[in-house]
């Protein structure tokens, strides 16, 4: 156990030496990118040096720094000269916030809190989209100058330093804030919680069922595809297209969902937003009004509608439907790829639809789709409408709005370190973008998969294996959406047929390749085959690979083992369980020091436990207590969620977590029965191995009960941790007083952890994918291009430092969560309390480098 502990401490020493020469390396690499920054600027003639501290000081940090000093740290919010990003998205939890604001009484017995109240609702009106995000933050408690420099206005800064009571002007301004945050987003324990926008649309779409997806995705996409008649979401409108401008234009304010209404609905499916929650601005008089530049109609109210119905229905009503423009002009030009995406060769639609729904993240993943409001509107060339015109109300460039951060002047603002422009945060408003988008492509993912897996059943049979000559989808044409992407996976299948009658020759001859490498290598160096794989063929998914190689091998598939035959993805819906051998496997492992006599196992007073060995008894036994108590809540978590009408996909994924709770519980069981063959003691290196089966079971278990919490509570920021703790405890009643207060949470926390580890490996896996793509398109698309070669080669660089560091953070991660684990197994909370923090502490870092991955790949797309 010694030899453990000092092997955890340093791994900590190591990682604090990792992290401090991390922060030396980044103030390095800063230096030089300002030094940099300073030589490329026109030589000017020397001067004296300043007397100064900060030897690299720009001219913009020396204002922000004289001008905070003059007015005061705390009030210069609003506008920072030296801006920089902080690479941060996290995602606030709103709790009982209504109770930290004024009331109305308080409110209209303090001046200078009516004052802040009023100053606030004058700022939010001209409130840009890169403030809300800051602002949610401020709401939820953060009351950092970072955060309220971002997320303030004018006034704020304007009149603190003017009112003598300036806690109680800060305290109306939050109010107000806090009032319009909450009116959008909601707080998560607030029985009002169901008029706030974001929770009600959420609400609306994740009740949707299979039918209303579909019947929704065909007409929203046939509606827009009316109007752009196939065009490239992704290229600019020109100059003299003023149809498609006009169709823009008119969508953000009269959009197709004002007038959509789901089949056998009276009723439209999104009406205009109406705020009905507190609003003091009658308690302004119209002295304080004037002075704040009042308009007639100013009031808490019209700016929250105004941001609603405007700024953020601009996004669900261009955004959203665009992305999936993009998606199906993508399929229709270039879906060669969307061959290995689905997951099943299923060709029963429930069955399709339900595997899908499952394998929703990975199917994304495959498909590279922006993951953010936005790196989507990045994408989205058509927003720009200012194309070959100025910038103006006619032809405003909503591109640029939804991507960047803007100052009040309307200025894109960049980083003063990187250069880089500013990304808009959405935060939590992320959520409901990524719920469209789910919404929408799930009937596109399974009528794909459904397209596909019959064609692939054909060719099985012998009845499809020459060229039908299908023709390229035509987004031109009148057709429905289901006929365009049954018509993109023939076109991509026909493309390839050719693959069957090259295998059958090669067979015939002897020459057939017999794995997937070197059919690989057969499809990117032979001449006559490069058609069949497309221009490309070295950045096709590996999925996609494996489908080629499945229909090289469909003639002579029959004289093949299954081990040589190449595998198609081919999921079901039926739980397969976890590893269903873990605790065979591990009895076969562990070595037991002696074996007590029969006789000592019926009087088990005779047996003496050594320290270790009741320590794995004592972990044991409360892990079979967590998986039996997780088991109930499931069980409860699903008969309330079956109540709600729920989809048979929904259904379906609750069942796959209660057999996976109980899966989990009877292995807990089947561990501690098998103790009583370890009564007289184990190794003390058989400790770690029994260690990570219990956390494997605790894992297994706590994540079944997260899953079904998600479904029921589908607008937590974080179900596996809030409504495991709050929501569906457990029930401790028979552990003791200080294990019910230590152990449980513990044991949660540890889990979370494990995630992070897990979210890392998957960046991992995904960096390495991207940088041998990237690699490729250096190499093989850019020899003769000097200036492309020379920027893909810079992100491949960018990628390659990215990936080290993630290495280093997966490592320090590692290390943390071992010690965690052997510290709640040696009862050592409070080490292990501060280990599973260190894991935690890493979600900002791992967000940074997937924020850099994202901006990697998206400058990548231009070169593919």
């Amino acid at each position: 156990m010694k030899e453990n502990e000092a092997t955890a401490n340093n791994g900590l020493q190591l990682s604090r030496v990792a992290s401090r020469r991390d922060n030396k390396n980044q103030a390095k690499v800063n230096n030089r990118q300002k030094q940099a920054a300073n030589n490329s600027k026109t030589p000017q003639k020397p001067k004296a040096p300043r007397p100064t501290r900060r030897t690299n000081l720009h001219v913009s940090e020396w204002l922000q720094d004289t001008t905070a000093n003059i007015l005061g740290a705390t009030s210069f919010a609003s506008e920072r000269f030296g801006i920089e990003d902080n690479f941060r998205n996290r995602q606030p939890v709103l709790i009982q916030v209504g109770e930290r604001l004024l009331s109305r009484g308080a409110l209209s017995k303090n001046a200078a809190a009516r004052l802040g109240y009023g100053a606030a609702i004058s700022d939010l009106v001209n409130l840009r989209i890169n403030q809300f995000y800051y602002l949610i933050l401020w709401t939820s408690g953060d009351n950092t100058t970072e955060v309220i420099n971002r997320a303030a206005g004018s006034n704020y800064s304007h009149y603190l330093n003017q009112v003598k009571d300036g806690e109680q002007f800060e305290r109306g301004y939050q109010t107000a804030v806090g009032q319009f945050v909450l009116a959008i987003v909601g707080d998560q324990q607030d029985d009002s919680n169901h008029e706030a926008f974001l929770p009600v649309i959420m609400k609306k779409i994740t009740q949707l069922s299979t039918e209303q997806q579909k019947d929704l995705t065909s007409r929203w996409f046939q509606h827009f595809d009316h109007q752009l008649n196939g065009q490239n979401p992704e290229r600019s409108v020109v100059a003299n297209d003023e149809a498609t401008g006009k169709f823009l234009r008119r969508e953000t304010n009269h959009s197709f969902l004002s007038s959509y209404h789901l089949p056998n609905q009276a009723t439209t499916w999104l009406e205009t937003f109406s705020y009905q929650g507190p609003d003091y601005t009658d308690v302004l008089d119209r002295e304080l009004k004037q002075k704040l530049d009042f308009q007639d109609l100013t009031s808490l109210t019209s700016v929250v509608d105004r941001f609603v119905n405007q700024t953020l229905m601009q996004i669900i009503n261009l955004v959203v439907p665009l992305s999936l423009y993009d998606v199906i002009y993508q399929l229709a030009n270039n879906g060669r790829d969307w061959l290995g995406v689905p997951v099943t060769m299923s060709t029963e639609p429930s069955e399709v639809e339900t595997v899908v729904a499952l394998n929703y993240p990975e199917m994304m993943n495959w498909l590279r789709r922006p993951k953010s409001i936005a790196s989507a509107s990045a994408r989205l060339g058509i927003l720009n409408l200012a194309k070959g015109h100025e910038i103006s109300v006619q032809h405003p460039d909503l591109q640029a709005k939804f991507s960047f951060a803007r100052d009040v002047r309307g200025n894109q603002m960049y980083n003063d370190i990187t250069g880089e422009p500013l990304v808009v945060r959405y935060g939590i408003i992320e959520k409901l973008f990524l719920a469209w988008q789910k919404a929408l492509l799930l009937p596109v993912l399974s009528e794909y998969t459904l397209a596909r897996n019959r064609l692939l059943v054909q060719i099985n049979s012998g009845e499809y294996t020459k060229s039908r000559n299908v023709l390229k989808p035509d987004l031109a044409k009148e057709q429905s959406l289901a006929e365009i992407v049954d018509q993109a996976a023939s076109y991509a299948l026909d493309q390839s047929i050719g693959l069957i009658a090259k295998g059958e020759f090669d067979y015939e001859q002897n020459m057939a390749v017999k794995t997937l490498p070197e059919f690989n290598q057969m499809m990117r160096l032979a001449p006559s085959d490069r058609n069949l794989g497309g221009d490309n063929y070295q950045l096709l998914l590996k999925q996609t690979r494996v489908v080629y190689f499945w229909l090289y091998q469909s003639s002579f598939a029959d004289q093949l083992t299954p081990a040589q035959r190449a595998h198609v993805e081919n999921k079901t819906s039926q739980f397969s369980g976890d590893d269903v051998n873990l605790v065979n496997d591990l009895f076969q492992k562990v070595k037991t020091v002696a074996q007590p006599t029969p006789s000592e196992l019926e009087n088990p007073i005779k047996v003496t436990l050594s320290p270790v060995m009741q320590v794995v008894k004592s972990q044991v036994t409360n892990t079979k207590q967590l998986t039996e108590q997780v088991v109930t809540n499931v069980a409860n978590v699903t008969t309330m969620a079956m109540q709600q009408s729920l989809s048979e996909t929904k259904q379906n994924y609750l069942s796959e977590q209660l057999a996976r709770a109980q899966q989990a519980d009877q292995q807990a069981e089947e561990l501690l029965a098998g103790l009583q063959h370890l009564l007289a003691g184990v190794n003390q290196n058989d400790l770690v191995e029994i260690t990570q089966v219990t956390n494997q079971l605790q894992q297994s278990a706590t994540m079944a009960l997260a899953n079904a919490n998600e479904i029921f509570y589908p607008s937590a920021p974080n179900s596996q941790s809030a409504v495991f703790t709050e929501a569906t405890p457990l029930n401790t009643t028979s552990l003791t007083p200080h294990k019910q207060a230590q152990l449980n949470p513990l044991q949660v926390k540890l889990a979370d952890a494990e995630e992070v580890i897990d979210d890392a490996r998957n960046l991992q896996a995904r960096i390495r994918s991207l940088i041998s793509d990237t690699a490729a398109v250096r190499d093989y698309n850019h020899e003769d291009n000097l200036e492309d070669y020379a920027s893909v080669n810079h992100i491949l660089s960018d990628l390659k430092e990215q990936q080290d560091h993630l290495a280093q953070l997966i490592t320090r991660g590692k290390q943390a969560s071992a010690e965690a684990s052997l510290a709640i197994s040696s009862q050592q909370q409070d080490t292990a309390n501060a280990a599973i923090e260190e894991v935690l502490a890493l979600r900002s870092p791992l967000s940074n480098i997937n924020q850099m991955v994202d901006i990697d790949d998206e400058k990548l797309a231009f070169y593919r």
